[in-house]
Formats: C-alpha cells, sequence, structure tokens
C-alpha cells in the first residue's frame, strides 16, 4: 500500500488527505450507519486535474476508489470497502459562469445544494431541488443518484435541471461539456449517462445547472380526504384547474399523519379524523391574482366534495407550519429505532390493489407493528416505513415481490447502491441489466469506480486480472502485496 500512498498524497498536498480513524468516521458510513469496512486513505482533492491523477494512477494500480459527496445517501452507495481509497469532492465547491440570460451557472460538485440555493437566491432566482438534506448533501451526490425531492411534479428531477457535465473517467480521461444550451440535439446526451449512474462510471467533478426566476406567489393548502380514489381524483383536478403552476402534491396516510403530530408535536393543521392528508402547493408569478385564484380553486373542491376539508395559508408564517407536517417525517421516524425505510414508483391507477397486497401479506407477520406511507404521490413516489425488530431480509424480500409484480421501480429517487442491488431485476430486465454492465465495461473496464454498486461485476481487479495478463509492463507495476489483495 505504501507505494500507492506515496504517489497519491503528493497530488492533494498535506491538507488534502486524511486517514481513516474514528475522527474521520463520517467517511466511512452514510446517514443510516451502516458501514462497510476499512478504507486505504481519504484524499480530498480542490481540482478536476487532481482528480484526474488521482484516477490515472489508482487505475494503473488497479485500486478500487469509492466516490462521496455529503454521505446523506439510504443505500450505501457510497459506503467504502475495505482498503478503498475514498475520493470525496468536499473542497471543489465553488460556483462559476453565472448567466442571467440563460439563466444558468456552472457548479462545481462539491457545493452543497443549500449553498447553491442562497447564492441564486441572493441574485432573486431560484433552485427548485428541495430536499430535506440540503444543507449537507452536494450537488454532485444529486446528479450521482438523479435526486428528486418535493416539487418534481413542476420543475422535474436533477436531469431535467442539468444542462451539461464535465467527467472524470476512470482511467483519467476528461469528458467535458459544460454548455449551457437548453437545446442540444447533436448526437447522444452523454450527460444522461453519467446522471444517476452512482458514481460507477465516472467521477462528475462540475456541472451546468439551470435556475428560474423567484416566484412572486407562493400558496398551499393542507387538505383532508378518506378514500383513495376521492384523492387520486383530486389529483387530476389540481392538474387540470392548477396547471403548470402546481409544484407539490405530498401525501401522508392518516396513520403517519398521527405519528408525526404525536412525535414531534407539531400543532396538527386538520382533525386526524381523516383517511389521507394532502399538501398542494402552486408557486406563480401573478400577486394580483394568484392567491384568490387558489383559494377559489380549493373552495371549488370542497362545495364538488373533492377534499372534505382544507386549510389554506394566509400569510408565510402558515406556509411554513403547513410544510412542516411534512418536512418533519424523517425527525418522526428517527425516534423508531428498529424500522425499515422503502422508497419506490408504482403506477397511480394501481395504488389501491398495491397497498392492500403490501398490508395484507407484510403486516401478517407478527413482528411487524406497523406500515408508514407517505410520499411525493404526484410523480408516482411512495415512501413507507415499516416498523419492524425481525426478518428484515425477509420482510425486504416480499416488499420488493410486490413492487415487481406490479410493474413498478425499487427505487423512486435515492438510486440502488448495495441496499437494493440484489432486487435490481425486479425493476430491470436481463436485457437492460446487461447493457448497463457493458456500459460499467466500456467506461472502467477495470472496475475500480464504486466497485459492485448497483449490481456485481466480473470486471477488472477480479481474481486474475493481473496474474493472468501477459503484459510484463503491466504486471511489474504491481508488487506482491496488491497481488495478495487482488487474489481476495
Amino acid at each position: 500500500m505504501e507505494l500507492i500512498l506515496e504517489k497519491l498524497i503528493p497530488i492533494v498536498g498535506s491538507k488534502g488527505w486524511k486517514t481513516p480513524n474514528i475522527e474521520n468516521a463520517k467517511y466511512v458510513h452514510d446517514i443510516t450507519n451502516f458501514k462497510n469496512g476499512k478504507p486505504s486513505i481519504i484524499l480530498l482533492p480542490k481540482s478536476t486535474q487532481e482528480v484526474i491523477k488521482i484516477m490515472q494512477i489508482c487505475n494503473d494500480f488497479c485500486w478500487p476508489v469509492s466516490v462521496q459527496g455529503g454521505m446523506t445517501g439510504l443505500v450505501q452507495g457510497a459506503v467504502p470497502f475495505d482498503n478503498e481509497v475514498i475520493l470525496s469532492l468536499e473542497r471543489m465547491n465553488s460556483i462559476s459562469n453565472f448567466d442571467r440570460v440563460s439563466q444558468s451557472a456552472t457548479v462545481e460538485t462539491g457545493v452543497t445544494l443549500e449553498k447553491f440555493q442562497n447564492f441564486l437566491e441572493e441574485k432573486g432566482f431560484f433552485f427548485p431541488l428541495d430536499l430535506g438534506s440540503k444543507g449537507s448533501c452536494f450537488l454532485g451526490g444529486n446528479l450521482a443518484t438523479n435526486a428528486g425531492g418535493t416539487r418534481v411534479i413542476k420543475y422535474g428531477m436533477m436531469r431535467d435541471l442539468t444542462l451539461g457535465i464535465e467527467v472524470v473517467l476512470a482511467d483519467g480521461t476528461l469528458i467535458s461539456n459544460l454548455h449551457n444550451l437548453v437545446k442540444d440535439n447533436s448526437g447522444y446526451d452523454l450527460k444522461q449517462i453519467f446522471i444517476g449512474s452512482e458514481g460507477t462510471l465516472g467521477v462528475i467533478t462540475k456541472a451546468t445547472l439551470k435556475f428560474y426566476q423567484e416566484p412572486k406567489t407562493q400558496n398551499v393548502a393542507f387538505c383532508g380526504v378518506d378514500s383513495l380514489d376521492e384523492l387520486l381524483n383530486l389529483l387530476i383536478s389540481c392538474k387540470k384547474e392548477l396547471g403548470s403552476d402546481l409544484s407539490a402534491f405530498e401525501v401522508l396516510w392518516k396513520s403517519t399523519y398521527e405519528f408525526i403530530i404525536s412525535s414531534t408535536g407539531i400543532k396538527a393543521p386538520l382533525p386526524k379524523k381523516y383517511n389521507y392528508y394532502v399538501l398542494i402547493e402552486t408557486l406563480g408569478n401573478k400577486p394580483a391574482i394568484d392567491e384568490k385564484w387558489f383559494s377559489e380553486t380549493l373552495s371549488k373542491f370542497l362545495y364538488k366534495k373533492i377534499i372534505k376539508d382544507a386549510i389554506i395559508s394566509s400569510s408565510q408564517k402558515d406556509i411554513k407550519n403547513l410544510w412542516n407536517v411534512r418536512n418533519n417525517t424523517s425527525t418522526a421516524f428517527k425516534t423508531i429505532p428498529l424500522r425499515m425505510n422503502f422508497d419506490i414508483s408504482v403506477n397511480l391507477n394501481l395504488i389501491q390493489k398495491f397497498v392492500a397486497q403490501l398490508e395484507k401479506e407484510i403486516l401478517a407477520f407478527k413482528e411487524v407493528k406497523d406500515i408508514l406511507f407517505f410520499g411525493h404521490l404526484g410523480d408516482n413516489n411512495l415512501h413507507a416505513v415499516v416498523i419492524c425488530h425481525e426478518l428484515k431480509e425477509k420482510i425486504k424480500k416480499i416488499f420488493y415481490k410486490i413492487v415487481g409484480e406490479y410493474n413498478g421501480s425499487i427505487s423512486a429517487e435515492h438510486g440502488i447502491g448495495l441496499e437494493k442491488k440484489a432486487y435490481l431485476h425486479l425493476s430491470r430486465s436481463k436485457q437492460e441489466i446487461k447493457l448497463m454492465k457493458d456500459l460499467k465495461g466500456r467506461f472502467d473496464p477495470q472496475n475500480i469506480l464504486n466497485r459492485n454498486r448497483i449490481f456485481n461485476s466480473d470486471l477488472g481487479y477480479q481474481k486474475g486480472l493481473i496474474k493472468n495478463n501477459t503484459n510484463d509492463e503491466l504486471k511489474e507495476k504491481f508488487r506482491p502485496e496488491f497481488l495478495s489483495y487482488l487474489a481476495k
């Protein structure tokens, strides 16, 4: 190991590396506190050029690299294995090329989401991606997982907010296309290959992101409905009546709503007597009419009995209080020490049968206390928290089996990582997975970047790569200690 460290440390300098000890434990586990192994070193480059040099050396030595952002993930996508080099982009945190006309800016991917939002807010603009972890998650991680959040229904996910990217491949090759063109049909849209790839195909070092004029109006309603049919009818009505101003449609099942209120002490906006609670938000630019139009639309929904009850914001304080209920889901769930978190997508036409089957099969286990449902239902994204003390692997298997039966996705916005890779086949065909592996082999033939995340691979560093290689020059690069590690 000494040889590779001798080559890597001078690249980043004395302040650009750390040892993986208890003081630096944040690099070894993600927000779930899952720990997989002990890395060999933590590298913190300050530039793309440093990333290039690091990857060249690691590729030469066939040494695995774990690419990290803010470590706010939920699927162990950036948790290192034993002996991996951790490549953290936290020191690459500058913002440049702010363009008021094209409404775009270039960011290094160690910039936190909140920093970028605040930067734009000071200039009268708005970046719509909104996550509970915005103060600590990096834009690089948002890109790597194609993050969504609460306003996908209006603005889309990170794929939709990205105009160009800069990527360093496993061998150090630089792919840079940081243009700010909204329309570009010149061949393949290569950036989309890397967005959502969870660091397995390349290290995204910069991105050109688009932003929007800061909305002049924000209106929020918190509604109660009694059935899933009413809920879906409400969604259809919101899309029809509120149109492009509709920015959020967040749903809480009754049990989830009651749990959040009781666990956090938040004042309940509505009585605990409805089966479903919906937060509806619009963002617009017509101060003279938006508030009145929103209020009249919700009144129409009440009159037609599309909703049973509603409270409508009349101030910024009201808006904050109503959003607090939805935004405190994570805080509430942290009070449950033994829980399982699921993030899936399902066709909304099937959601009633889907939820009923989940409850039938999973609540049949005496070890399961409850299932708490909530989510961004406006974009098919359903979250579920299973309160369970035992049988976690068995329950996970059943849960994802049902998702597959309903042609849903086992991951709506958090990625696959290590947590879900055994179930990828339930959402992707054999042909799709083969093509994914082919892409991995093309971009990272030695399998050093975030190895064995998303799926297992027989590429690269696996047994026999070096020992069976006939290239004497390549063999010469490796000392016995590396061959010993590769043979494990």
